[in-house]
């Protein structure tokens, strides 16, 4: 399992502020600790073409659907021309293939490459809450081309156009990054986007309703942040929340019969956008996202943290990565190499002992460019012809 850091560290390597220094722990690490790289490439809205989407006044995710209808005061801005249905998809392919070379200038790069569109889902009825905007904005739009429509034939026309147009939005897109960069793992971020209890909230699942989406992916990236409000939580919750997670993202796939990589977005920070609270992972919910996760099978972790106040950050950070997140990197593999679990099987049974590392459990990945080899990267000397003393271990190239 491979681990990526994604925290836009870089202004830690200042050397008036605290290192952090996520690749002694065995984490991929993008060169000067940027969300562009040679091991990982995320991509903002304003990163990568055209990218459609509104602006408002008072944008919460958690906005209700009926404030949204009753707000008088609410000013929308079009950015891009603000719903998919009004892009011109040329101009937007053509900007995202510079926008992707510039990126990755690496023809051969194959770490994961992530599509981070968030302000609308293109399916008309996954947009609830604040992106119930798009639907009230689609309609508002047909009204105005067709004013004797009435509004219930207009919404339809509007749910008809977004949907068509959304989906071909997004289809070309991701086929755009596969023709220019095909060995990438391209993906959109939090896809599956169900939780455990979808099922109780849509009559149809939204799995199905983006299988085509699934169809074009080569990873899927969904996300298992945790909270502030997590915390009220029983453990075996976090729990069923991460297996739920990784069980729907192999079910996706089992339905698509593709054999591909499940990444999952973690992070460290309960509320990395209030850092004035400094609230990290416990113990408990390190190892309810990582340890829990590892032994799911997942192929990837993928740790991920805003850029806000980073600078007021690094030392809480890097305090943390060293005194907390890397122990085991520390105990088990002197701190030359990443812990792996030795039975990463799908659904076993998982070990609960998350206040400690048990050696009998884990053994280590080390690095080739360290002098240091073996099962736990404790034997000194050049590396040339002593891999195979050692069948059982696993070496980063």
């Amino acid at each position: 399992m491979e681990i990526y850091w994604a925290v836009p560290s870089q202004q830690c390597l200042n050397k008036t502020r605290k290192p952090i220094e996520p690749q002694k722990y065995g984490i991929k690490t993008n060169k000067n600790q940027k969300f562009h790289g040679t091991e990982i490439v995320i991509f903002y809205e304003h990163q990568l073409g055209l990218y459609p989407y509104l602006e408002f006044n008072d944008f919460d995710e958690s906005t209700n659907d009926d404030n949204l209808e009753l707000n008088k005061t609410l000013i929308v801005k079009y950015i891009n021309g603000g719903l998919p249905q009004n892009i011109n998809l040329n101009d937007h392919l053509e900007k995202a293939k510079n926008d992707i070379l510039k990126a990755i200038p690496d023809p051969d790069f194959s770490g994961p490459a992530i599509i981070d569109y968030e302000k609308w889902r293109p399916e008309w009825s996954l947009n609830w809450a604040a992106r119930r905007i798009y639907q009230l904005e689609s309609t508002k739009d047909v009204l105005e081309r067709f004013p004797g429509i009435s509004e219930k034939s207009a919404t339809e026309i509007g749910r008809e156009l977004f949907n068509k147009r959304a989906r071909k939005f997004t289809v070309e897109t991701i086929r755009l990054g596969r023709k220019l960069r095909p060995k990438a793992l391209w993906g959109f971020y939090d896809t599956p986007l169900c939780n455990y209890d979808a099922g109780e909230r849509w009559p149809v699942g939204c799995l199905e309703l983006l299988w085509w989406l699934y169809a074009e992916v080569s990873a899927l990236y969904s996300s298992i942040y945790l909270y502030p409000g997590d915390r009220k939580r029983k453990k075996i919750l976090c729990e069923r929340h991460m297996h739920a997670k990784v069980a729907e993202a192999e079910w996706t796939w089992s339905l698509r019969r593709k054999d591909r990589p499940v990444i999952l977005f973690t992070k460290m920070e309960l509320d990395p956008y209030s850092p004035s609270q400094n609230l990290f992972y416990s113990k408990e919910e390190l190892f309810c996202s990582y340890e829990w996760t590892a032994q799911l099978g997942v192929d990837g972790l993928i740790i991920w943290s805003s850029s806000k106040q980073i600078g007021e950050r690094c030392h809480s950070i890097s305090v943390y990565l060293n005194n907390v997140f890397g122990p085991c990197s520390t105990r088990i593999c002197h701190g030359r190499g990443r812990c792996i679990l030795r039975d990463r099987r799908r659904h076993q049974k998982p070990w609960h002992g998350h206040d400690h590392w048990p050696r009998n459990k884990f053994t280590c990945i080390c690095p080739r460019n360290e002098t240091y080899y073996g099962e736990y990267c404790d034997l000194p000397g050049p590396r040339e012809n002593k891999e195979k003393d050692f069948p059982g271990k696993t070496i980063i190239s």
